[in-house]
């Protein structure tokens, strides 16, 4: 049915909301991997994973995007049977609506010719109606204008049901604002409503009060940006809440450019409200920030957010207990490192444990890893696959193959062109043994933290603090908490703080901090 034939209140008409998660961005040589939709007003939503055409895999960056693999997939429901499903639910529907209905239609289509029926329905566009709505605002993504119109999309991943129930929520909204601003009632109103109207952002608007925001301390301390309903989108530090908080509203940040900026963009499109925690110094400030994200693991906040892996660890090194090491997974990548070169480098991998390696050090490590070449070399494989084999195991887990059958890695017919060379995977060893002495550095230098003392005076307030800086670092809390406490450190060293950190190797002014936190 066309939408231009239905009869009635806009917002009474039955819709059917469409939302479609794809393997790429190119209809036709991609394909619905998940198929959401749901009726409008009031419906539930139903969602499928949808099997992929034979021979054909997901792009790793989609199953990290979707949270969805090739397995799953390969056991979903067949494209007809999805779309049998998604079509009888269609049947008597005024309208299609999907909030980029220029990207969902030619999915939608495909995925009907696969099936070899016919698509020949209109979407309405709930991302045209908010340029035209709210012309505003900085962005019309779906997650920023159900944010601001009081829906908080929680779910990280790009999932179908998500959408679909965010989009439900963003087309109530836009037509009780059709209806009220503008008189709009109808399906064939709406139409001449967007072809009359032009679609002209200007970005500039926010629900974060003006008032609320230059009403906030002139003070060091952590800020939490709130959503509609009081969750917590985002925690920062600050050394002025009142400045930090405000720069988020210029001009530059509002218009959007790069990826950063379009995200805080996105962010602010959120934001209602404002909570701040001041504290003595911005150092506690940090260490405050990364309790708070921790706990309430705000979606905006890349690191320090709790997850399934909540502990650290340790690996023995040359005879030597390295720890904490920030997971399982870093201990066990330098567990393969030294697994790779034992027995051949061990006195000039201790060089590069060195804070002073130099390039007569490298120089060194540089003939020392030629002679591991030679040694792995085998007659009838080429040395840059025998050397591929060597570093394997510091990029890769094992593959549950026999690592010493030096046929096993030989490369097949035409694969000459695809093999690395020799110097490519010298430069590998060698990187990945300088990453592996980095670790052991840190792992060092955290582990001396535990049970130290801090006496410092920042320079900016003139107030001097003592703190104590905790119980041994046994989880990932304490691991995270001594690694902002660290980077902090360096701040407060390079800007010329009187301080002084007791650990029990020794005592560091801010001088001598400076030198030790170089290397780690």
């Amino acid at each position: 049915m066309q939408y231009r034939d239905a009869v009635g209140l806009l917002s009474e008409l039955p819709v059917v909301v469409v939302d479609c998660q794809t393997s790429g961005s190119r209809a036709g040589d991609d394909h619905v991997i998940e198929l959401g939709w749901a009726r409008a007003p009031g419906g539930a939503v139903s969602a499928s994973l949808v099997a992929l055409p034979d021979g054909e895999k997901l792009p790793r960056r989609i199953e990290r995007m979707v949270g969805v693999d090739n397995a799953a997939l390969s056991r979903a429901p067949d494209a007809c049977s999805v779309f049998a499903r998604f079509e009888a639910d269609l049947a008597d529907a005024a309208a299609l609506v999907a909030h980029v209905a220029r990207f969902e239609r030619p999915f939608l289509a495909a995925l009907a010719a696969r099936c070899e029926r016919p698509f020949e329905h209109e979407l309405v566009c709930t991302h045209a109606l908010a340029v035209r709505l709210l012309p505003a605002l900085p962005r019309r993504g779906l997650r920023a204008v159900a944010g601001y119109l009081g829906y908080a999309l929680d779910c990280e991943l790009k999932r179908a049901a998500a959408h679909v129930e965010a989009t439900q929520h963003v087309w109530r909204e836009l037509v009780s604002r059709l209806e009220d601003e503008h008189g709009v009632t109808t399906l064939e109103g709406l139409r001449d409503f967007v072809a009359r109207t032009k679609a002209r952002p200007t970005g500039r608007h926010t629900p974060l009060q003006r008032e609320r925001r230059l009403a906030l301390p002139d003070a060091p301390g952590v800020y939490e940006l709130l959503g509609a309903r009081g969750e917590v989108l985002y925690v920062g530090k600050a050394t002025s809440l009142k400045a930090r908080v405000n720069s988020y509203f210029r001009t530059r940040k509002l218009s959007g450019g790069g990826g950063r900026e379009q995200r805080v963009a996105e962010l602010l499109c959120q934001v209602h409200d404002v909570r701040v925690h001041e504290t003595p110094s911005a150092l506690e400030a940090a260490l405050h920030e990364c309790e708070l994200i921790r706990a309430h693991r705000p979606p905006y906040n890349v690191h320090l957010r709790a997850g399934d892996d909540e502990t650290v660890a340790e690996v023995k090194v040359l005879g030597e207990t390295v720890a904490p090491l920030s997971s399982p997974r870093s201990a066990e990548r330098l567990q393969r490192v030294l697994g790779a070169l034992e027995g051949d480098l061990d006195a000039t991998l201790a060089l590069l444990w060195r804070r002073d390696a130099d390039e007569a050090t490298r120089a060194i490590v540089r003939e020392a890893l030629q002679q591991l070449v030679e040694r792995h070399v085998h007659p009838s494989v080429p040395a840059a696959v025998c050397l591929l084999r060597a570093v394997r195991p510091l990029d890769a887990p094992a593959r549950g193959d026999d690592a010493g059958d030096a046929d096993a890695d030989a490369p097949a017919a035409g694969d000459d062109d695809d093999l690395p060379t020799v110097e490519g995977v010298l430069e590998a060893l060698e990187e990945a043994m300088q990453t592996a002495a980095r670790q052991w550095r840190r792992a060092r230098w955290i582990a001396s933290l535990e049970q130290a003392r801090l006496t410092f005076r920042d320079p900016k307030r003139d107030v001097e603090r003592t703190l104590e800086l905790g119980e041994p670092c046994s989880d990932r809390a304490a691991y995270d908490r001594l690694s902002v406490l660290t980077a902090e450190l360096k701040r407060l060293a390079a800007s010329g703080a009187t301080l002084a950190l007791h650990t029990a190797e020794r005592r560091y002014d801010a001088r001598a901090l400076a030198r030790r936190l170089r290397w780690v």
